[in-house]
């Protein structure tokens, strides 16, 4: 990440240089935190850090769901982020739980992976019943933001979890894996999108608009990407180059557009770090994909394996229809588990949790 960093703030193309140095501050000061953390505390004592950290944050971001949108109490949608009462009924067109955060896809997100957290920890048996509550909890607050992409996320994540877990020692293509993870998983999602209750969050509501605004900003990554396919336009600064592009100015005419982050992580990523950034990503993607799944065939790392699994596919789900998995509320939390789950993987040869 450092080499794509200098990379980025020497890039001829980068408009935005000061907010490559805010991202690199940033995510430096998150590391620095954790290597002291990771230096002062034992891996139980990190463990259980995270998990109550988490409790708590899950317990008050349920409670702040039922008072808005259950209880219809607007005011506790600013507490903690102004503007919060805008984006919590989507400009009007339908509400949503935003609990601490700004928008109900942020916390949906923020949901889906202490869900995966939690049942990590069920699974391993780690405080079992507070484990099982509060993924009971978390998957109410999700319900109750109306977002699309948390409730498909939630279902593959949890089947998905649940399989690799009972057949860790077993490779993931074949047959069986077919049959008993991704046939249950696919029939559970075509009832949630076409027959159960929340079928017209999908198919009515502002389902369309959603889905013709997300082409359009993927017409736009693409266009960012051919400007400068092979490093990018810089981390953090895609937003600044539409709006200094001339070119992108004659094709883009929607403020909604120019005024948020392309709605699809992976075409940030590709846009803004090239080919060398999105080829870094894959591979980020296939070896914690794999180190995970040896972790947990050694019984080694389960809970923080177990819990990368469900982060990586969450920010693969997600990342295809927001943005959100690079926001300043939710990218620390990607940083938070992969430092650990890397800390605490064979190749570091510290003691596991």
């Amino acid at each position: 990440m450092g080499i794509l960093i200098v990379i980025s703030f020497i890039n001829p193309f980068n408009v935005a240089r000061w907010g490559t140095v805010a991202f690199a501050v940033a995510m430096f000061s998150y590391i620095f935190y954790f290597r002291l953390v990771y230096n002062s505390l034992n891996p139980l004592q990190i463990l259980r850090g995270i998990f109550t950290s988490f409790l708590i944050l899950c317990i008050l971001n349920f409670v702040l769901a039922i008072l808005y949108p259950v209880l219809g109490v607007t005011f506790v949608t600013t507490i903690f982020q102004a503007g919060g009462d805008i984006w919590a009924t989507r400009n009007g067109t339908r509400a949503g739980a935003i609990g601490i955060f700004v928008t109900p896809a942020n916390l949906g997100l923020f949901s889906v992976i202490a869900s995966g957290f939690f049942f990590a920890s069920y699974l391993n048996g780690f405080e079992k019943k507070i484990s099982l509550l509060t993924l009971i909890l978390t998957a109410i607050t999700i319900i109750l933001t109306y977002s699309r992409t948390s409730y498909i996320t939630l279902v593959v994540i949890l089947f998905a979890m649940f399989y690799i877990y009972k057949n860790a020692n077993k490779p993931l293509l074949s047959l069986k894996s077919f049959f008993l993870g991704m046939v249950p998983a696919l029939l559970v999602l075509y009832w949630l999108v076409f027959l159960s209750p929340f079928s017209a969050t999908f198919l009515k509501t502002d389902a369309d608009d959603m889905y013709q605004a997300r082409l359009d900003h993927w017409t736009m990554g693409l266009e960012i990407f051919h400007t400068s396919p092979i490093i990018g336009v810089g981390i953090n600064s895609h937003l600044e180059f539409v709006n200094r592009s001339p070119a992108l100015s004659r094709i883009v005419h929607n403020d909604f557009l120019t005024s948020n982050p392309i709605h699809n992580t992976h075409l940030i990523i590709l846009a803004e770090t090239g080919i060398v950034g999105f080829s870094l990503w894959i591979i980020f993607i296939i070896s914690g994909f794999r180190k995970a799944k040896i972790n947990l065939s050694q019984n080694i790392n389960t809970i923080l394996s177990l819990t990368q699994i469900s982060l990586i596919m969450t920010y693969i789900i997600y990342g295809f229809t927001d943005w959100a998995p690079v926001s300043h509320s939710t990218f620390p939390i990607f940083l938070l588990f992969t430092f650990f789950f890397n800390k605490y993987s064979p190749e570091s040869q510290v003691p596991t949790v």
